[in-house]
């Protein structure tokens, strides 16, 4: 099937060249049927009966400066938002030294005789384990050695921000 190179708008009725239609994956050209400006005009008449819609969605997106100084400290969320959290939780945790994912690791091959998840007690691949926090850090657990585990990569997602007693209770194993 060949694409066309012109097509005409449903609205207007104007035959426009196809670089003047949204992209629309859902039809057989792969063009909306009205053109740019067609669907910018509806979008316009959509927004005035709708008054304060782009700025309350602005605000829930965090990208008012209203929105950034009262619920994130004056300070948008972009890479010095994200660099703040990433910072606080660091302090909150403490330090991770490379001598301590060593001993967690040997531990593990100690206790279980090969590389094994501690919640769901499978063996794990190499290159599909994680540090896993018995006690994570978002719930104030820290880098120490006691709180420190490995797990498989879908136990660790699964389990999330839960603590090891929640988790185990989740899936059965408690």
């Amino acid at each position: 099937m060949e694409l066309p190179i012109e097509k005409k708008c449903k609205k207007c009725g104007q035959i426009k060249g196809i670089g003047y239609f949204y992209r629309d994956q859902t039809t057989s050209d792969g063009k909306r049927g009205k053109c740019i400006k067609c669907c910018n005009e509806q979008t316009k008449e959509w927004a005035k009966n709708k008054p304060g819609y782009f700025t309350e969605r602005r605000h829930r997106l965090g990208v008012s400066i209203r929105y950034a100084s009262e619920y994130m400290h004056g300070l948008s969320k972009t890479r010095e938002y994200k660099r703040a959290i990433k910072i606080k939780r660091r302090l909150l945790g403490g330090e991770l030294s490379c001598k301590t994912i060593q001993t967690v690791y040997e531990d593990n091959i100690k206790r279980f005789g090969t590389l094994t998840c501690y919640l769901c007690l499978q063996p794990i691949e190499f290159g599909l384990d994680s540090i896993q926090h018995r006690v994570p850090i978002a719930r104030g657990g820290t880098y120490e050695y006691s709180n420190l585990s490995i797990a498989c990569r879908s136990c660790n997602s699964r389990k999330h921000t839960r603590t090891d007693v929640e988790y185990l209770q989740i899936i059965g194993r408690r």
